[in-house]
């Protein structure tokens, strides 16, 4: 078995989640989470970002983008890129098996809607049994209600009652899905996001209105802006929204009043030009 993840916060969440049900459960097993910590798999494409055109081709085809995108955090983007050559080295390895694996998506999260349709095409000949775990936007957890944006948000011991909504991809749902991916790839736009419940191709700088939204007055910290503008939009990561800001920086819209602390970015202080 195989729980496949597009984060590695993810990942690490469904293994800490995991590892507690084995030890707190007297047999060590979930009729609903099954299967071990081993069995959880990274895979932090970030499909949603760059060009797709050379995807088929290998890991390779991602290290511009994750070099450009973590440009400002060492040693991050060779990381990611470790972590995702293990994980379809693996993922290689299952296609001509029937083992069964379980993706876990969000419900607005751009990056694991592409994720999902990747894998779809990935395993299009595979005897593979695929089943998605759809992250419901609102958790019904009583006496409250949890809204959920993408898997990262999901807490540890969430998991259990969430993977009840695993649901089998039938051959039509994937075949829909690869085709979906195909016209992603054709169309290559830099930027996907899911609007109206649909994952389209989107301009550079579709969330920056998020960013100039949250402009405060005076100075204020990087970290600050960014957190806000995250609080409005669904699914975008960070260091994207960082590689934005620094371009509003280049470009004179906001003024770098102190640079950054050491190996912390978002602590530079800026204001409006």
């Amino acid at each position: 078995m195989i729980d496949l993840t597009f984060s590695d916060s993810t990942a690490a969440s469904l293994k800490t989640a995991k590892a507690v049900l084995r030890q707190s459960r007297p047999d060590g097993t979930s009729p609903l989470l099954e299967g071990s910590p081993e069995d959880v798999l990274s895979f932090p494409m970030d499909l949603d970002i760059g060009d797709l055109s050379d995807i088929d081709a290998g890991m390779d085809s991602r290290q511009a983008l994750y070099d450009r995108l973590f440009r400002h955090f060492p040693g991050v983007a060779a990381e990611i890129m470790k972590i995702n050559r293990r994980a379809m080295a693996r993922l290689r390895e299952a296609l001509p098996t029937p083992v069964r694996i379980r993706i876990w998506a969000g419900a607005s999260d751009p990056s694991e809607h592409c994720g999902l349709y990747y894998i779809c095409h990935l395993f299009a000949d595979s005897p593979a049994d695929l089943s998605v775990v759809r992250i419901p936007a609102e958790f019904e957890k009583p006496p409250k209600i949890i809204l959920y944006r993408s898997t990262g948000e999901v807490a540890v011991d969430d998991f259990e009652a969430l993977a009840s909504y695993d649901t089998p991809l039938s051959p039509q749902r994937r075949d829909l899905y690869a085709q979906l991916w195909r016209e992603l790839k054709a169309e290559n736009a830099p930027l996907r996001a899911v609007v109206n419940g649909r994952v389209i191709g989107v301009p550079e700088d579709f969330y920056d209105f998020a960013l100039r939204a949250c402009l405060p007055e005076g100075e204020f910290r990087a970290a600050t802006l960014l957190g806000n503008a995250l609080s409005r939009i669904p699914g975008v990561g960070d260091s994207w929204l960082y590689s934005r800001l620094r371009l509003m920086i280049d470009a004179g819209e906001l003024v770098e009043v102190a640079p950054p602390d050491g190996d912390y970015p978002y602590s530079g202080i800026l204001r409006k030009s």
